[in-house]
């Protein structure tokens, strides 16, 4: 239950801050980030059923769809779950940074597609730069706040992940 609490309330307050910035003109793609986040701590079902929700409060506030794009920072998330060192944070913005990278690039994309909207490559490039530069500065400082938040509510980190399942009796 503390699980479900605690995504709760990361993906609030990300929503909020996400559709606020938007709102006024600046991408931060918060909700890859803890999306990311979400499916390394809790593996890939839970992240996609928590997608499912997410990205129909999003898509229904900001007038656009991010479902696959989502599903690829899924897809991403699961692979570095399994072959990634999760325990540097630091380090943290390189696959979650390339990862956003691609997902803007499919969520562009979509919205073009999906509005015939002809964006100035100038105007387009900025906002993708813009953003991976936000999420390489956001990602060392949300990982670390959001596994302070799970240490005191004696949750799993971020950080843990895999040496929890290293040392995990099967």
């Amino acid at each position: 239950m503390k699980g479900i609490i605690f995504t709760a309330f990361i993906l609030f307050w990300a929503i909020w801050l996400e559709v606020s910035l938007a709102v006024s003109g600046f991408i931060v793609p918060l909700l890859f980030i803890e999306m990311f986040y979400i499916t390394v701590l809790n593996k890939w079902r839970y992240a996609l059923l928590t997608a499912l929700v997410v990205c129909n409060i999003v898509d229904s506030l900001l007038g656009y769809t991010s479902l696959p794009a989502v599903g690829f920072v899924i897809i991403v998330a699961s692979f570095w779950r399994n072959i990634g060192d999760c325990s540097k944070v630091e380090l943290q913005f390189i696959p979650i940074s390339l990862t956003v990278f691609f997902a803007m690039l499919i969520n562009s994309s979509i919205i073009a597609f999906k509005y015939d909207a002809v964006v100035p490559l100038t105007n387009w490039l900025y906002h993708l730069v813009c953003s991976v530069l936000l999420t390489i500065l956001l990602t060392p400082l949300v990982i670390r706040s959001q596994d302070w938040l799970a240490g005191k509510l004696k949750m799993v980190n971020y950080q843990d992940i895999q040496r929890e399942e290293m040392y995990s009796a099967n």
